[in-house]
């Protein structure tokens, strides 16, 4: 069946009609108007989709009230309903009794009981049956509980099981319930047995994993502690006076050091929070790097220097050499082997004569070609300095016949515009 449409005549005349009116009254109207009946649903959509308001709550008079109050306690909904409906109207259902109860605080007591002589569904499983569900016995407990058949065992012998454990077969094998073959072991023992290949088809293989993953479990939980002691600042004053002493060295070697000689091991972020309280009371600091260490970097070797900053090896050894580096330079390497850090390979240029050099190819590995192209490249950047000058002080028209020429020269098309 195809989906009803309505035409705009019928959504006007329902939207016209439905203030006030309940959906029922709504859809008498449009029955003896149109000749055709209409449902709830459709009224409720129509009017929603154009804005009107879907008909009008039920309004109860003081003696309906009263009415209800006096009878819904122990009984259900529908029986409140029906003796309603009984002495006034227009009638009621089970949901207005509903509704009306919530809205008042009202609550009827009522609890459904099968009748006498009522007989259960042929579906259902009486009490002590049992079920495989997901490839282990489940017995029935009581009404729509299931337990797993094992646990129920084990608890008729031993009492409840306890908190975070569950009984899981020796051999594993769910349908051998013999005592010796329940084994009660705790969600994490049972977690580690699986992950180390520790639950076997032998019971006493099983049992003898059973204590590995305790031991597991807790070495685990020991070596945990004892790091959760040092976060929280439990350093003898053995080691305190032992990390003192270590000032100046990187915290990579100091965790080494303190490993050998003290247990249980640290990390070097225990020695940063160590390093935060007591170093805070002396002049210096602990560094991440000793003065002096150097590193790898984009292909060239850093050193850490007196001021905490790194700076190339090849700027430190130019500098002890020649002075300071002036500003706007830069020493780079005569034949582009940036581990040879000889004085004769190390050249200083101007930061805008490097990059001239880079554009045009001036930097080779031939110390001396570098050299020539480091003289050209300075020649090339004070001609186009002296240009630039030069033009600036012409006028505008000038400027515009030279950038013209130079456009002819290297064949691009000029705009005489």
């Amino acid at each position: 069946m195809g989906k009803r449409r309505f035409t705009l005549e019928e959504i006007e005349f329902l939207g016209d009609v439905s203030p006030g009116r309940t959906r029922d009254e709504v859809a008498g109207l449009y029955s003896e108007r149109f000749g055709s009946p209409i449902s709830n649903w459709h009224i409720t959509k129509i009017l929603r989709d154009i804005g009107k308001p879907c008909g009008k709550a039920r309004r109860y008079a003081d003696a309906e009230i009263r009415f209800i109050k006096r009878i819904h306690l122990g009984r259900s909904y529908a029986e409140i309903a029906s003796l309603f409906n009984e002495r006034f109207g227009p009638p009621i259902t089970s949901i207005h009794v509903k509704s009306f109860c919530a809205w008042h605080g009202l609550k009827t007591g009522y609890v459904h009981r099968l009748s006498k002589g009522h007989t259960l569904s042929p579906n259902s499983h009486p009490i002590g049956s049992e079920r495989v569900k997901g490839g282990v016995v489940e017995v029935k407990v009581g009404r729509g509980i299931w337990r797993n058949r094992l646990a129920v065992l084990w608890e008729e012998a031993n009492g409840e099981v306890p908190r975070g454990h569950v009984v899981i077969p020796a051999d594993r094998d769910m349908y051998n319930t013999t005592p010796d073959n329940l084994l009660l072991v705790s969600l994490g023992e049972l977690a580690v047995m699986n992950s180390k290949g520790l639950y076997s088809t032998d019971p006493e293989m099983t049992k003898t994993g059973k204590g590995v993953a305790a031991g597991l479990i807790a070495a685990r939980k020991e070596k945990s502690t004892a790091r959760r002691s040092y976060r929280r600042g439990n350093f003898s004053q053995e080691e305190i006076r032992f990390v003192k002493e270590m000032e100046g060295r990187a915290y990579a070697e100091i965790v080494r050091m303190f490993n050998q000689r003290f247990n249980p091991p640290v990390s070097v972020h225990h020695i940063k929070s160590l390093a935060r309280g007591i170093w805070a009371k002396v002049p210096s600091y602990c560094p991440n790097r000793a003065i002096g260490y150097e590193k790898l970097s984009g292909g060239i070797t850093q050193i850490k220097t007196a001021s905490g900053k790194w700076k190339g090896k090849h700027v430190v050894l130019w500098e002890e050499a020649n002075g300071e580096v002036p500003e706007g330079h830069c020493v780079i390497f005569a034949n582009g082997n940036k581990q040879d850090m000889t004085i004769d390979n190390l050249l200083l240029v101007q930061k805008s004569v490097l990059m001239t050099m880079s554009v045009l190819g001036l930097h080779s590995t031939d110390p001396e070609m570098t050299k020539i192209g480091h003289m050209a490249a300075t020649l090339i950047v004070a001609a186009n300095k002296k240009i630039r000058e030069t033009s600036a002080t012409r006028p505008w028209y000038y400027r515009k016949q030279v950038t013209q020429t130079r456009r002819k020269a290297s064949g691009e098309g000029v705009n005489d515009g």
